[in-house]
């Protein structure tokens, strides 16, 4: 993220898989990817110390660092069939723009269902990106959001075909 002479960063990674089977729904599986960044810390160019973490570091040369986010998803599966729910989330962190206001933070829903045809090995895929069109949060920024974080196309429906030969 950052060309410095020195980073000091703390944080957790996490990863959590729950499977369970049943005899007549199919199979579930639950699945937790959290990242919370405790410290960040760089030394620029000039060099000053920077705490970059919860900030969007347009002040300094720092990619904006969020503390915590996470991806959980709950997957389906049943014979030829599959479904997936997956939340995003983004923590809030503060800005350097402007009024130096909070970000707020972002949670999105993407979902998927798709259907496998076994005699041609051929899947067919329909889903929704961002079901309840969420816009990203305000930035005092000539684009008015953050866009190394943020997606600005909201709701994304999408229909996908794959055929193996």
């Amino acid at each position: 993220y950052v060309n410095a002479a020195e980073i000091n960063t703390d944080g957790i990674d996490m990863t959590w898989t729950w499977d369970i089977e049943t005899n007549n729904l199919g199979g579930f599986r639950s699945k937790l990817i959290a990242t919370y960044i405790n410290k960040y810390d760089f030394v620029d160019h000039n060099g000053v110390k920077i705490d970059a973490v919860n900030s969007f570091n347009s002040t300094n040369s720092a990619r904006p660092v969020q503390d915590k986010k996470f991806n959980w998803s709950l997957d389906w599966s049943r014979g030829q069939h599959t479904g997936n729910l997956t939340w995003h989330h983004i923590g809030s962190y503060k800005s350097d723009e402007g009024d130096l206001a909070t970000i707020s933070s972002q949670n999105t829903f993407d979902v998927q269902y798709a259907y496998t045809f076994v005699d041609v090995d051929a899947t067919l895929t329909v889903g929704i990106a961002n079901l309840t069109d969420e816009e990203p949060p305000t930035v005092e920024t000539e684009f008015g959001y953050d866009s190394l974080t943020h997606d600005p196309r909201g709701m994304i429906a999408y229909l996908r075909g794959r055929i193996n030969f």
